[in-house]
């Protein structure tokens, strides 16, 4: 048997390990690019973004003031329609 080595492995610089962090959330499905922004987003974030419950956001939607989508299963909500509706209400 050899005698165990001394030799410690170099941590990787920051870029690589961002770089690695990066191929890791992508292959999990998790990964967004930050600099892009969302054109929809779920409808439990897009509540979180107005302030609102789920059932005064559905009643938005059925008065045709909120636009969402189904993608799959997913039912996503355009962040334009969000910010029509928060103006529309600011000039009232």
């Amino acid at each position: 048997m050899s005698a165990p080595s001394d030799h410690v492995p170099e941590a990787p610089s920051p870029v690589t390990a961002k770089l690695d962090r990066a191929r890791m959330l992508e292959e999990a499905g998790s990964f967004s690019m930050p600099d892009v922004p969302a054109l929809c987003v779920r409808v439990s974030k897009a509540c979180a973004m107005l302030g609102i419950g789920k059932t005064m956001f559905y009643e938005l939607v059925d008065a045709g003031e909120i636009e969402t989508l189904k993608i799959g299963r997913a039912t996503l909500v355009t962040v334009s329609s969000l910010e029509r509706l928060v103006t529309s209400r600011l000039g009232k």
